[in-house]
């Protein structure tokens, strides 16, 4: 899937995502909005979706503080990357691949966007990660199963 149609241009945090980055970093709402200069209220409604509509500057703000990409916090880029890099920050690439089953090359596209992966290895890379496969393709598991050829 291009990276362009990724969760159809989704411009705004996605909650769920913002969630998963702030715990990995052990952070408290309160101590990411000190950092984001976001308040912890408003914090708690991007997690929980029920501010729909966040600014760039707020979703920038987030990204600085969590360390990733605005675009993956906005779902115009995938979060493979983000998460990986989040939860296991000490942990190389290559032994992050190997670990998965596949070549740093193809993990790489996957972080990118080039190419959309297989259930299978959207499976491996949530167990590796702990992480729930929605959190990954929001698109694919909230809609149903993707017509998109898989490589």
């Amino acid at each position: 899937m291009p990276k362009d149609d990724y969760m159809s241009h989704r411009r705004h945090a996605h909650g769920p995502l913002v969630r998963a980055l702030r715990e990995a970093h052990k952070l408290t709402l309160g101590e990411l909005g000190q950092v984001a200069n976001l308040s912890p209220s408003y914090l708690s409604r991007v997690e929980r979706e029920q501010d729909k509509a966040a600014s760039e500057r707020a979703t920038s703000a987030l990204a600085t503080a969590l360390g990733v990409f605005p675009q993956e916090l906005t779902g115009q880029w995938p979060p493979y990357r983000a998460l990986r890099v989040a939860i296991c920050p000490s942990v190389a690439i290559e032994d992050f691949a190997e670990s998965v089953v596949m070549s740093v090359e193809e993990l790489t596209d996957i972080e990118r966007g080039r190419i959309e992966p297989a259930p299978d290895v959207v499976a491996r890379i949530a167990l590796r990660l702990g992480v729930d496969v929605a959190l990954l393709e929001p698109q694919r598991y909230a809609t149903g199963p993707s017509t998109t050829r898989h490589r």
